[in-house]
This record gives C-alpha cells, sequence and structure tokens, in this order.
C-alpha cells in the first residue's frame, strides 16, 4: 500500500495491522500520523526517525505496538512512542524514558561479524563491567557509550577486547545514534562496506580510526569537532570534503586509497592540523595556498600521487615541519630556497618529481636526519649538508663536481646513482652505521672508496663508474649481501679471499679490465650465492671447478672473458645442483669440448656462444622445455639442427648463426614456434629450400649468407609482427611481391641473390626504414613512388641492372638518410641544388652515367659520406662545399672538374678522406686541409697539382696518402714535406719529377712504424733505402740503392756490407759471404766501422786474426787483397798490419779518397810504393814498414804527419822534410841534402863504391845526379841471390845506372837530351864491356834466358819493339846480336851491337814473377829508327804478373826441363821443375850464343856482352 503524495492526515489507529513499518509508505507531506494501538513490530523505518524527512508532520503517535523494538531518536512537536519496546538517545523523547545505546552498539557489533557473540545484551549495559571488557566499550558516568575500541588482532595490546581474528562485516548505520560516542578505532580489520554519511551528525566524535580495512565508497563529511582522522588504507574514491568547520583536527590520514581530485581551497580551515597524510592516492592540481598557512603543521605526507605545480616560497610559513613527505609527484620548477628556513625539519623527502635547479644549502637545518631529492632534474654541484645526517638520496639527477669529504658520520644509507659526480670519492672510513652505500652510474674516478674496518656494509654499488686500480678486499664484510663493481675499469687480480662470504647473495663486478685467473678459493665458503656476474672483463684459465656446487645459484654469468678449458662437466654438474638456476651465460670465451647433451634443467635463458666448442647440437627440446633465450652462435658444431628446437614452444630467441651447421632447415622451426621473436641462422652452410613460415610473433628473421634457394617473398604472408627480414647472400629467386603481410616491417633486406624483375612501384610498407636490394638482376627503370615511404631513411639498390634516371621522389624523401646507388648504368643530370633530401648523410652514386655540376652539393649540409667517383661529373669545385661541416668523407675521383681544389677545409673539421684522383684538377694542395685533424685518407693522385704539403704533419691520423702523377717538377723531397706524419701506412708520390735523398725516416721502422706500402718510382730522387716491413714497395725510376741485405723493392745494394765481406773472405776463406753475416745494418764488429748512411769507414785487423759474431777466424796463407777494398769511398782507417800477407802492395788507393790513416807493416807486400799515394790529400799516417817493397820512394808527401818505410828495400833518394815522425831505414836510399838528411838517410855525397869497383865509381861520380833523375823514371828490379860474394845488389844497380845517365842523359821529365842522340854506341859497348867484367864469375853460363813480359819482350837484330810474345819470349837473340832490352811494361832497348855472344839471365825472386807497377811511359829515341833507342813503357794492368809459359794464371810458376831442341834460338819445350826458374839453354855452340842480362817481371834489363 502507498499513500498519495499530498496526503497532509493519516489515521490509522486501533486496528490489527501488523508486520513492519515500510520505509516508502508514508508521503513527507503528511502533517498528522496516528499509527498507534496496532499489531507493528520490528524497527521504525529510518525516514521516521530523522523528522528532516517530514518538515511538516507535528503530530506522531505509534504508541502501544508492543513488539515495535530498535531505537529512535527523532523529536517532533507531539509525539508519544510509549508501550512499545523502543529506546531513545537522549531521556523523556516521546515519552520513552529508556536510553537504547547498549541496544544500538549490539546492532552495531552484530553487523561486524565478530568470532563471539553476546545473545542478550542487558538493558543497561553500561553497568555490566564484563561487557565493557569483552566488547571494547567504555560508557560514561551517565551510562552512555562514547568509546569503541576494537582493533584487529595484529594491534597487539591495543587490542582490548581480546578478539581472536579480525573483524569481517560493515559499519552499521545505527553508529550513527550513539549522540555521546567521541572515540571509535576499528583499524587493522577487514571490514568493508562504506562509513554512513550519517556521520557528519556525529558531534561529539572526535576520534575516528578505521585504517586498513576494506572500506570503500566515498569518504563522509567528518563532524566538526573531528580531532583525529585516520581512513588510510583503504579503498576510499572519490574526492575530499569540506576543511572549513574542522577547525579542531589535528591528525588527517587518508594515505593509501583511492582519492582523487585536489585538495580542497578551504583546508586552511583546519587551523590546528599537525599531520597531514595523503600518500598513496590519485590527487591532482597544485598544493593550494591555504595549505601553507597551516602554522602549527608538524606533518605532511603528500607523496604517491599526481601533484603539480612548484611550491610556493609561503612554505616558510610551515615553522613547525618536521617530517615533509612529498616524492613522487609531478611538481616542477626549482625548489625554493625558502625550505631551508624551516629548521625543525627531521626528515625531507622530494624524490621522483621534476624538479629543476641546484639544490639549496640544508646546513643549517641541524636536526635533519633523512634528505631524499632522487629521480629529479637537479643539476649543479654537491649541496651543503648539516652533520647529522643518517639517509641522503640524491640519485637520478644531474648533479656534478667532486663529492665534499666531510659527509655525516651518521650516515647509514648514501645514495648517489646516476648523477654526474667525477673525481675521486672520499674515504667513507668514518661512517661507522654505513650499511648501504649506491654510487652506480657516476664518473668517479680513482681507487675504490675505503670503507672502515667494523662497518656492518649490507649493499655496496660502486657499479657504472671510472674507479680504476685493484679491486678492493670488500669480502673481509661479513654482513655484506649484494656487491656491484661493474662498469669501471678496475684492473688486476680479484683479491685472493674473495670467496664470497658467507651471507653474500649477488656479486656483479663485469665490464671492467680485470685480468689473471679466477682464485681457486672464490666458491669454497658461499653457499648462497645466487647472481653471480663477472661478464666483460679479460680474465683467463680455468673457472674454479667449485662453482658447480653452489645449489642456490640462479644467475651464472661469466661471459666475454677468456677463460680456457673443458668447463663442460662442471656446467653439466651445476645444471644438476642448481634447481632454481635459470639463466646461465659461458657465451664468448675460448671454451672448448664436444657438446653432445646437456642434463635437463628448467632454464629459461642460456648463452653458449661465440666458443670452440664441437660436436652435436644438444637435443635442446626435451632437455629445456622452458627455455626462452637460447644463443649457441659462433662455435664449430658440426651436423644439423636439431628437431627437438621445434617443441621449444616457450622460445623468444634463437641465435645459432655461424655454426657450421649443415642441412636443411626443419620445418618445425617456421610452424611451431609461435612465441618465437627472433631467430638467426645466418652464415651456416644451410641448403635447401623453405615450405611455409607461421610464426605469428617473429619479429626479426635472419637467414643471410647460406645456400638455401627456391622462393621465400611469397611466403611471408602470416609474419603480420615482422620488423625484420635478413635474407642476404642466398640463392632465393623469384620477384619482390608488391604487398607484404606485416605492415610493421622496418627493414627488409634482400641482397645478393638472384631475384628478378622490377622494384613494385606500390607496396604496403608503410614503415619500412630500410631497404636493400643490391646485388641482384633487378632490372627496369628505378620506380618513382617513393613518397609511400614516409619512414625510409636507407636505400641500397646498387649493382643492379636498371636503366634510366633517378627518380626525384627517391632524391628527396624527406627521412632518407643513406643511398647507394652506385654501379646500376644510371643517366642522366643530378641537380644537387633542387633534388636532394636535406636529411641525407650517407650518398653513393658512383659508377654510373650521371652528369651535372656539384652546386647546391653544400647545402646538404647533414652529409657525412659522399661517393660520386667514376661519373660523368664536370665544372670546379664549389667553394660552396665549406657548408659540409659534418662531412667525413668526400670521394670525387674520376669525374673532369678541372680548376683547383677550393681551399674550405677548414670548415670541414671532421673530414677523415679525401679522394679526388684523375679529376683534371690543378694548382696547389689547400692548406685549410691541415686543420682536419681526423684525416685518414688523401688520394690525390693523376692530377695536375703542384706546390707542396708543408704542414701536413699536423695530420696525426693521416694512413694514407697518395699524390702519385702529379706536376711536382724538381720539387726537394724533404721541402716538399716539411715533415712527414709518423701514422703513414700508404705513401705514393710515383711520377713526378721530386729530388733529393729518400727521407731517411723511410728506411727506420721507428719513425714510420706503420708504412706498409711506399710508392716512389719515377722520380728524380737519390741516396740509399731499405724496406724490409714494406707489404708493396716502388722506388724504380730513380738513383736509388738498398745499403742493406737482403736489398727490398728490387733494388741494387749500396751497402759496403757485402764488399767488406767479400775482403775478409780473401784473408780467410771460410767467411761464409752466403749469409748476412757481415753488414753494416747490424752491429759493427771491432775490426769494421760504418757510419750512419751504411758505408764502411775503417777495416782494423792485424796480427794475423779477427773475431767476428764470438767467432775467431785467423789470416790464411794465401790471403789476398780483394779488389772490393778500392770501392769502398768513405773508408777513413786502413790497418792490417802484422798479416805476413804476400801479395802486391795495395795500389788504386786514389778510389778510397778519404782515407786518412794507412798501416801495412809487418807484412810482406812487395812491389814499389804508386804514386796514388801522393795523391791521397787527407791521408796523414802511414806505416808500410817490414814489407818487401822495392825501387824508389815517391818524393812527396806533403800531407802526412806520420811515415814509416823501414825494412823494405828501396833505392833512390828521398829529400822530403817532415815536421812529425818519419823513418826510412834498411833501405838504398840516399837524400841529396849536403846535410840534415830527412828521416833518418844518409845523404847521397857520401855514398862510397866498394873497393873493387873504386875505380869506376870515381870516374862516373860526377854523374850521379843524372843518376838520380833516371832513377825516378825507371824501376829496377833485382834480386841477390844471383851476386857472388855476398855483393850487395844495388851497387850493381848504381854502376850500371851511372854508365848509362853519363852516355844517354835523361832529364827529369824522362826525355832525352838531344846530344845524346850522336854518342858512338861503342863507347857504350866498352862501359859494358868493363861492367862484363865485373860479372866474369858467370861467364860459364851461356844462354840463360828469362822470357818478357805480357807489353814487352828481348829484341833483336837492331830492331826497336814495344810489346812480346804473349807466351813468353827468348832469352837468347838468334841473329847474334847483343841486345839491351828492359821487358814487360817498360821497355829499354840498345841496338846494333857486335860485342862478343855470351848471355846471363837474372831470374826473378823467389819464383814469383815482379807485378808491373804503372808508370807513366818515357820515351828514349825514336821508334822508328833502328838504332840508339830506349823506351820505356807502360802496363794498362796495375796488378800484372809475368806468364812463364802457357799457364793463364797471372802468378805462376814458370815450366822449367832441358831442351830438347838442337838448333839455336828459343826453346819449344820445357817440363816442370820445382825451382821455378825457367832455364832455356842452347847446348848446340855456346861459343856463339848471345849472352844477355835480363832484370826482368815489369822491367826487363838486358846487357849484351
Amino acid at each position: 500500500m502507498t499513500f498519495p503524495n499530498g496526503m497532509e492526515y493519516l489515521i490509522l489507529t486501533v486496528n490489527q495491522l501488523s508486520g513492519s513499518i515500510k520505509n516508502s509508505l508514508f508521503p513527507s507531506s503528511l502533517k498528522y500520523l496516528d499509527l498507534s494501538y496496532n499489531l507493528f513490530e520490528g524497527d521504525p523505518p529510518i525516514t521516521l526517525d530523522n523528522s528532516a524527512n517530514f518538515p511538516n508532520l507535528q503530530e506522531l503517535y505509534i504508541n502501544d505496538n508492543f513488539n515495535l523494538n530498535g531505537t529512535f531518536a527523532s523529536s517532533y512537536p507531539t509525539c508519544n512512542a510509549t508501550n512499545t519496546n523502543m529506546c531513545v538517545n537522549a531521556d523523556n523523547l516521546c515519552g520513552l524514558k529508556t536510553v537504547c545505546d547498549c541496544k544500538i552498539y549490539k546492532d552495531v557489533y552484530q553487523s561486524l561479524n565478530p568470532p563471539i557473540l553476546e545473545p542478550n545484551v542487558e538493558e543497561n549495559c553500561c553497568e555490566n563491567v564484563n561487557f565493557i571488557n569483552r566488547y571494547g566499550v567504555h560508557c560514561s558516568d551517565q551510562k552512555r557509550i562514547e568509546y569503541i575500541h576494537l582493533p584487529g588482532p595484529k594491534a597487539g595490546g591495543q587490542n582490548l577486547a581480546n578478539i581472536p581474528a579480525e573483524l569481517t562485516g560493515t559499519l552499521h548505520e545505527s553508529v550513527t545514534k550513539l549522540n555521546e560516542l567521541f572515540f571509535l578505532s576499528l583499524y587493522l580489520n577487514n571490514l568493508t562496506g562504506t562509513v554512513p554519511s550519517a556521520v557528519e551528525n556525529m558531534t561529539k566524535l572526535t576520534v575516528f580510526q578505521i585504517f586498513q580495512n576494506k572500506f570503500s565508497g566515498e569518504l563522509p563529511q567528518f563532524p566538526i569537532n573531528s580531532e583525529f582522522i585516520n581512513f588510510a588504507f583503504n579503498q576510499f574514491e572519490g574526492e575530499l570534503k569540506s576543511f572549513s568547520s574542522l577547525s579542531k583536527l589535528e591528525f588527517f590520514a587518508v594515505g593509501e586509497n583511492k582519492l582523487n581530485g585536489s585538495i580542497p581551497s578551504n583546508i586552511g580551515g583546519a587551523i590546528n592540523l599537525k599531520t597531514l597524510d595523503l600518500t598513496k592516492n590519485r590527487f591532482i592540481g597544485e598544493i593550494p595556498d591555504s595549505l601553507y598557512s597551516l602554522v602549527k603543521l608538524e606533518r605532511m605526507y603528500i607523496d604517491s600521487n599526481s601533484f603539480t605545480g612548484t611550491l610556493s616560497p609561503s612554505i616558510n610559513n610551515l615553522v613547525e615541519l618536521q617530517d615533509f613527505y612529498f616524492g613522487e609527484n609531478k611538481f616542477n620548477g626549482e625548489l625554493p630556497s625558502e625550505i631551508s628556513s624551516l629548521i625543525k625539519l627531521r626528515n625531507l623527502i622530494g624524490s621522483n618529481n621534476s624538479f629543476t635547479g641546484s639544490l639549496p644549502d640544508f646546513s643549517n637545518i641541524v636536526d635533519l636526519s633523512q634528505l631524499g631529492f632522487a629521480y629529479n632534474n637537479f643539476s649543479g654541484p654537491f649541496p651543503n649538508l648539516p652533520t647529522q645526517l643518517s639517509y641522503l638520496s640524491l640519485s637520478n639527477n644531474s648533479l656534478s663536481g667532486n663529492v665534499p669529504g666531510s659527509l655525516s658520520s651518521s650516515l647509514t644509507i648514501l645514495f648517489l646513482a646516476h648523477n654526474s659526480f667525477s673525481g675521486p670519492f672520499p674515504s667513507l672510513e668514518s661512517q661507522a652505521n654505513l650499511t648501504h652505500v649506491d654510487l652506480y652510474g657516476n664518473k668517479f674516478n680513482g681507487a675504490l672508496p675505503v670503507l672502515g674496518v667494523k662497518q656492518s656494509i649490507i649493499n655496496i654499488n660502486f657499479g657504472s663508474n671510472e674507479f680504476d686500480g685493484p679491486m678492493v678486499n670488500y669480502c673481509q664484510y661479513q654482513s655484506l649481501y649484494h656487491l656491484n663493481l661493474e662498469k669501471n675499469k678496475l684492473s688486476g687480480e680479484i683479491p685472493t679471499c674473495a670467496n664470497l662470504t658467507h651471507g653474500l647473495d649477488t656479486f656483479i663486478i663485469g665490464d671492467n679490465k680485470l685480468s689473471s685467473t679466477l682464485p681457486t678459493n672464490i666458491f669454497v665458503t658461499n653457499g648462497r650465492l645466487s647472481i653471480f656476474s663477472i661478464a666483460n672483463n679479460q680474465l683467463e684459465g680455468e673457472v674454479p671447478a667449485a662453482f658447480s656446487n653452489i645449489d642456490r645459484m640462479k644467475i651464472f654469468d661469466i661471459h666475454n672473458n677468456r677463460f680456457t678449458g673443458a668447463i663442460l662437466p662442471h656446467v653439466n654438474t651445476l645444471i644438476r645442483n642448481a634447481s632454481e638456476l635459470t639463466k646461465l651465460y659461458i657465451n664468448q670465451n675460448r671454451f672448448t669440448g664436444q657438446l653432445d647433451s646437456l642434463p635437463s634443467s628448467n632454464l629459461t635463458e642460456i648463452a653458449f656462444g661465440d666458443n670452440y666448442f664441437t660436436g652435436l647440437l644438444p637435443d635442446f627440446g626435451n632437455q629445456f622445455p622452458k627455455l626462452t633465450y637460447l644463443d649457441f652462435q659462433n662455435n664449430s658444431f658440426s651436423g644439423t639442427l636439431p628437431e627437438s628446437i621445434g617443441q621449444l614452444v616457450d622460445l623468444k630467441t634463437l641465435l645459432l648463426n655461424r655454426c657450421k651447421i649443415t642441412g636443411s632447415i626443419p620445418s618445425s622451426f617456421f610452424t611451431d614456434l609461435k612465441q618465437l621473436k627472433v631467430m638467426d641462422l645466418s652464415r651456416n652452410q644451410l641448403g635447401g629450400s623453405i615450405a611455409a613460415i607461421s610464426l605469428p610473433e617473429i619479429e626479426e628473421l635472419n637467414l643471410g649468407y647460406n645456400n638455401i634457394t627456391g622462393t621465400i617473398l611469397d611466403k611471408l604472408s602470416s609474419l603480420s609482427s615482422l620488423v625484420k627480414l635478413v635474407l642476404t647472400g642466398n640463392k632465393f629467386t623469384g620477384s619482390i611481391p608488391a604487398q607484404f603481410s606485416s605492415s610493421k616491417l622496418q627493414f627488409l633486406i634482400i641482397g645478393d641473390n638472384m631475384f628478378e624483375g622490377t622494384i613494385p612501384d606500390v607496396m604496403n610498407l608503410i614503415n619500412l626504414k630500410a631497404l636493400n636490394v643490391s646485388y641482384n638482376r633487378l632490372s627496369g627503370p628505378v620506380p618513382n613512388a617513393w613518397g609511400q615511404f614516409p619512414h625510409l631513411s636507407n636505400v641500397s639498390i646498387g649493382h643492379n641492372r636498371f636503366s634510366g634516371e633517378i627518380p626525384n621522389s627517391l632524391l628527396d624523401l624527406i627521412q632518407l638518410k643513406v643511398l647507394t646507388a652506385e654501379n646500376c648504368n644510371l643517366t642522366g643530370a643530378v641537380n644537387f641544388a633542387t633534388s636532394l633530401s636535406k636529411s641525407i648523410q650517407f650518398l653513393d652514386l658512383s659508377v654510373n652515367n650521371l652528369t651535372g655540376y656539384l652546386d647546391g652539393l653544400g647545402e646538404i649540409s647533414n652529409l657525412t659520406f659522399v661517393d660520386l667517383s667514376e661519373n660523368k661529373f664536370s665544372g670546379p669545385l664549389p667553394i660552396s662545399l665549406n657548408q659540409l661541416k659534418l662531412i667525413e668523407h668526400l670521394w670525387l675521383s674520376s669525374n673532369n672538374f678541372g680548376g683547383s681544389i677550393p681551399d674550405i677545409f677548414d670548415q670541414t673539421p671532421k673530414l677523415k678522406s679525401l679522394l679526388i684522383e684523375n679529376a683534371n684538377l690543378d694548382g696547389v694542395i689547400p692548406k685549410s686541409l691541415y686543420n682536419c685533424k681526423d684525416l685518414q685518407v688523401i688520394k690525390l693522385s693523376s692530377n695536375r697539382l703542384t706546390g707542396d704539403v708543408v704542414g701536413i704533419n699536423s695530420l696525426t691520423k693521416l694512413g694514407v696518402l697518395t699524390l702519385g702523377s702529379n706536376s711536382f717538377t724538381n720539387v726537394p723531397i724533404d721541402v716538399f714535406f716539411g715533415e712527414i706524419p709518423k701514422s703513414l701506412q700508404t705513401l705514393h708520390l710515383f711520377g713526378n719529377q721530386f729530388i733529393g735523398d729518400v727521407p731517411s725516416g723511410f728506411n727506420d721502422t721507428s719513425v714510420y712504424p706503420q708504412l706498409r706500402e711506399l710508392l716512389l718510382g719515377n722520380n728524380k730522387l737519390e741516396g740509399f733505402f731499405h724496406g724490409p716491413n714494406l707489404s708493396k714497395c716502388d722506388v724504380s725510376g730513380n738513383q736509388v740503392c738498398d745499403p742493406l741485405s737482403p736489398t727490398t723493392c728490387e733494388l741494387e745494394s749500396c751497402s759496403d756490407g757485402d764488399k767488406i765481406c767479400e775482403i775478409v773472405k780473401a784473408l780467410n776463406s771460410t767467411v761464409n759471404c752466403a749469409l748476412p753475416e757481415i753488414l753494416c745494418d747490424e752491429e759493427s764488429q771491432d775490426w769494421y766501422k760504418c757510419d750512419e748512411n751504411f758505408k764502411v769507414v775503417s777495416i782494423n785487423i792485424t796480427n794475423g786474426r779477427f773475431q767476428h759474431q764470438d767467432k775467431e777466424y785467423t789470416i790464411n796463407s794465401d790471403a789476398y787483397i780483394s779488389s772490393k777494398l778500392y770501392s769502398l769511398q768513405n773508408l777513413k782507417l786502413l790497418d792490417l798490419h802484422g798479416n805476413g800477407i804476400n801479395y802486391p802492395l795495395i795500389a788504386r788507393v786514389d778510389q778510397m779518397p778519404k782515407l786518412e790513416y794507412i798501416d801495412l807493416s809487418n807484412n810482406r807486400f812487395y812491389g814499389s810504393i804508386p804514386y796514388e799515394y801522393v795523391g791521397l790529400e787527407k791521408l796523414k799516417h802511414l806505416d808500410l814498414s817490414n814489407n818487401k817493397l822495392e825501387f824508389t820512394i815517391p818524393k812527396t808527401f806533403t800531407q802526412l804527419n806520420y811515415l814509416n818505410l823501414s825494412g823494405n828495400t828501396f833505392v833512390g833518394e828521398f829529400s822530403q822534410k817532415f815536421t812529425g815522425f818519419c823513418e826510412i831505414k834498411g833501405s838504398d836510399v840516399c837524400d841529396p841534402a849536403e846535410s840534415n838528411p830527412t828521416c833518418g838517410l844518409q845523404s847521397c855525397f857520401k855514398v862510397e863504391f866498394l873497393p873493387k869497383y873504386q875505380k869506376i865509381g870515381n870516374e862516373y861520380k860526377s854523374l850521379l845526379d843524372g843518376f838520380r833523375k833516371v832513377n825516378a823514371a825507371l824501376r829496377v828490379f833485382v834480386d841477390d841471390q844471383i851476386y857472388p860474394n855476398n855483393i850487395p845488389p844495388a851497387d850493381y844497380a848504381k854502376i850500371l845506372l851511372d854508365l848509362l845517365v853519363a852516355y844517354v842523359n835523361i832529364d827529369t821529365a824522362g826525355n832525352i837530351n838531344e846530344a845524346s842522340r850522336s854518342l858512338d854506341i861503342l863507347t857504350i859497348g866498352n862501359i859494358a864491356l868493363n861492367l862484363g867484367h865485373l860479372l866474369q864469375d858467370f861467364s860459364d853460363v851461356s844462354g840463360i834466358g828469362v822470357p818478357g813480359g805480357p807489353n814487352g819482350g828481348v829484341l833483336g837484330n837492331g830492331d826497336f819493339s814495344s810489346g812480346g810474345d804473349p807466351q813468353g819470349g827468348s832469352g837468347g837473340f838468334p841473329d847474334g846480336q847483343s841486345d839491351f832490352g828492359l821487358g814487360g811494361g817498360s821497355d829499354f832497348i840498345f841496338i846494333n851491337n857486335t860485342l862478343p855472344q855470351n848471355s846471363v839471365t837474372v831470374p826473378v825472386t823467389n819464383g814469383q814473377p815482379k807485378p808491373v807497377n804503372q808508370v807513366p811511359n818515357t820515351n828514349l829515341g825514336s821508334n822508328s829508327n833502328s838504332q840508339n833507342n830506349v823506351n820505356v813503357g807502360s802496363n794498362s794492368n796495375t796488378n800484372n804478373n809475368v806468364n812463364i809459359g802457357s799457364n793463364s794464371n797471372s802468378i805462376n810458376n814458370p815450366i822449367i826441363g832441358p831442351n830438347s831442341n838442337t838448333n839455336t834460338g828459343p826453346n819449344s819445350e820445357t817440363d816442370k821443375n820445382s825451382n821455378g826458374v825457367a832455364l832455356n839453354i842452347d847446348k848446340n855452340d855456346a861459343s856463339k850464343m848471345a849472352g844477355s842480362v835480363v832484370i826482368a817481371g815489369g822491367l826487363g834489363l838486358a846487357m849484351l856482352l
């Protein structure tokens, strides 16, 4: 039944109405309602209990309904509720006298679903002590309930009611009828539902605590007398209600709910508020200004919301503020400096906002204990801090500079991670209470921080800095739980005590430079370790096997080190023991072993890649069914791909590239791996074809560089998630489809295959970023519809068979950064000014037929690489290229530009390579090029460039410089360079006209240690060069030689090393000249020295032995002087004394013009002193003493300051005066000076002849002057063994020459005086006859002769002749005439004599022919006349010996034997004779034989008697 609205009077009294009174029964328009004397029961409707629902009701009668229950709190002008079972909240309300708080509480309590229920609550419950204690209720003296305290059991001692379990019901609305209630506490329960809105009317309620329940709905408007409200940790929603009437509120906590909206602007009405907790809600907006007027506020928790805006400087009004937590919001701007005035602050946490600027000075807040501003955008230096700080968190900002050493000694937590702090970190030894320190992600350097020895450190995180030096021994801290030192520059060993402390859970030291091996005890004592990461170091050796016993291991990461050995058995043990192991990384090491199987495990990630494992791949699908990541790439496996991989239904990453796997790819790889995102099988030996592909989650598919055939692009329809496709380097065929199933595709890399056809004009790849179709067989025009790819940035279409021009739609793609279209047969003009995208960075259009100018190229300012080589571009290089400020590689070779290289490079500082070869350029190389300090390659060959490259040495990174075939004519190479960069690897200077010596640095690997290619051919260079480290070398077409052995660059040797080897081999034949033992590029020995130009400057081999490379050699008895000696043009010192060398005296000393010192003493050198010794202008010391030298001494040795010729058999005169030392003893030499003779000689005027010849000597003594003159021209060789009675041979020579000079007057120039020509030859014969008497002891010997030398002989028949029988002349004269001859070399001949016919021959010395010295010819008489002629000839060979008989060697013993021929004349046959003297005897008629004296061997002298 429903009564109509508008009804004013309703009387139902005295009936039998029953049941409950319905809420909606009565209209609000009633003025009079009478329900008395009926049978109604239950509680009165809530609407009647609230007079506000019936504003017009004046009279209410519900009396005498005995079964009505509950409470009644409303008052009307006239009201009667007597004779019911109801109670009221106030005395005499509606005639009721029973106060019903106990009954109300029973309703409330039962709605809380308590575990203990009281069936009957006495009417006067406040008098029941047991009720009060049991049900958490306190009553006032007026027996009204004023205190309800029912916290959950977690409250401990605060749970006065001892309720054993959490309350789970709802808060009954009747609680709002407890008018005297001032304390309501139901926290730490599991209550649900909403809070009745009528609590607003509970005017005496001051404390309302229901935190940590599950209340929901909106917050009520709190009673005006509220002082303490704690609704935190519930599920309330909606906005905060007004604070305008809450002037008594001191504590307000609604944190950890789902509230939203902003803080009411009238929050300032809570003027006594001390604690405000809005933590972890969804509040937004700015902090209202009225909040800053809460001057009594002590604690404000507004963190973890979405508040915005800035903090007002008015925050300085909150002078009582002690705790301020406002982190995890969206505050921005600078932190007001006024916050520093809040000196009572203890905790200031503003992390996770967007504050900027620098941090203020906090040093005045002396009681500040916790300071946190992590995860903001603060910059600037480390702030000033108070000294009592225990917690500091400034991580994840942009703070910089050094951290001061004055950190608070009270610190327990220090978080500075992810800033830009730098410098050494101060010691933490004084922070005795420190437990957690995190410096990760800064730029700290120097040694790792030092900690105190007594600290109970738990967490050390110094990772990702620049700490260097050794790793600190942190393992001493037994409390350590987490250690992270990764990503630093630590070096050296891991401390040996690093046996990972007992409680250590995490050990991370990866990404350092740690080396050596792991300590053997590193895994011994720790059984709790769960994370072990030492990846990316330089550790080596074997991993201690004990790691396999750590059964709590979850992550084991040792990848990218240098570990070796067979680790697989230990890995197998670890997998078996560690049941929680999920990630195992041993990749990128040098482990070996055969990998055929592994234990089954719950591993989710496994990486064995980049090692040296062999064998077959394991049965992954059955052994690791939970794998999500599989990396076995880059090993040396064999066999095929395991089929079971197709069973890994959770697999997301599969890396098996570079594994040497053969066979085909199982079809299940492409159909069953539904979760797979990355598959890389590239660079194997896989073949076959692919039937179908169904990988719905695949994002990256790389099958590149295999031998897979067939079509594939038409099978990609199911790959809707594909982002990257790489098929490069296979044998795929087919064409490129116009449509792809995946619109997500960003990388289409299908180059180096056999795709044909054209590139479709339209494809649906709207997200495509990179397209590579190069090295295929594509043809037709390059499509024009490139605008369909708005994100395309990388295009590679090179090496195809396209035709036509490059479409502008490709060139001007907005996002285009890389374009390579080399070798595509493209034509047409390119207008760089209008056609090319301004975003492009890498451009390669080389090897085409493109035309145009480079104007406009400089406007593409983002270019870093340009290759336009081998095209037909023309015009000068524009100055606008200076706009390419980012250019690194500029390649323009093989075009037809013309002009010079513009001086632009001071604007291109990043340039690394410049290639403009064969480009028709002239002019000089701009000096601004040397400002490009990163330049590594310069190639400018085949142009017409001039000038120099002085200053190029500033390019310290330059590795390649090619300037060949230019116009650097007659430029000294050292002037051209100034100084050459030390970094050069390749240098081309061929085909120019450089002059000067090859720079010496090219020979020195320490100067140019990286030089490997040097082309200097076809220039005008000189000097020497040796390039043993060059892989390519050309120095041809120059005047350059190689001073070392073996020679390089196909050069001839210019070193004296091989020469001195031949010289010393002549002294001892055992020296091995086939080996480079005696070279000037090695350290010189004591017996020879070289200068810096690899030239021998001294030889010192004395006393019969020398030592070389720890081996001693002796001078052989057959030692001789090698002709190589004369090629040592830089020789300054020659010392061969005391070696007993029996050889002609070294003659061609004029070819060694730098000689300063010669000592050949104490040998057996023979012959005369050549005039070439006189010509040695620098010679200061000459010692030829104690040899077998003969004949006269050269007269002029003006350059000498030391001369020793003693112990020889010289003759003649010597008058040179010396200021230094001079000695000539033991020879028949005199000084023509009458007094003070030189060199210890006698005066020539004191020469006394032997008594036997006194008469002749006196007669011709006046002719001694003539003797001295002719003695200088004639070289007289005699031998003492032919003279009897021990008469000195020099006496015979003097007498003979005196007689000759008397009648043939020879002047000093070697000419015969005209007066001498008419002398009576008979007079000469008489002189000879007298001399014959002197030789009468030889008259019993007749017919003795010595053959003539190779250039002279004994002549008869009145003839004059030079020359001689090549086989040796005859000693006798067949015509019976008597000749006087000088044979061999210089001929001295008298003819037409008629003296008696006897002949005597003077043999040569010791059976050895004397050498012919180089002597000027002297013509004595007319050669065409048969009489009175004297000829002194000259031998063209410096060391030419007399050939005796038919022997071909220059030094041979003569053949001796009896003559079997009976005819007068030369002997026709000789036999061997050990005496070494040729005796030719005519036995027929000795009385008729001509007798002659022949002094043979270079200058024969014959006297016919």
